[in-house]
């Protein structure tokens, strides 16, 4: 659901959802952190995007490198550039798209 409200332009609809899901501590996963972190971009919300950020690394998603590019992104099109490359220089294995996120972010 998350995902199809993103996609379909209502990412604010997916963040509430998202949020919703949280507070029933119903659990999510590698998927729905890439949706939720698509919707941020989107509305270019840096102070939850920083809130999704913690919540990466309390569970334990600062290792998946999908997740990290993905925020990356997020914190590129927030115009956080300093926050992006703070990510990217966290990623212990970079890979060809952790390096195209960091140049989109910068451009």
């Amino acid at each position: 659901m998350i995902s199809g409200y993103s996609h379909n332009g209502e990412d604010g609809e997916a963040l509430e959802l998202f949020v919703e899901m949280y507070n029933q501590r119903m659990g999510f996963d590698q998927a729905t952190l890439l949706a939720i972190l698509n919707a941020i971009a989107s509305l270019q919300n840096v102070n939850v995007g920083r809130q999704i950020h913690v919540l990466i690394v309390k569970s334990g998603y600062q290792s998946d490198n999908f997740v990290l590019n993905s925020l990356v992104d997020s914190y590129g099109k927030c115009s956080h550039v300093g926050n992006a490359l703070r990510v990217f220089d966290e990623c212990s294995n970079p890979d060809l798209p952790s390096f195209t996120s960091i140049i989109i972010a910068y451009a």
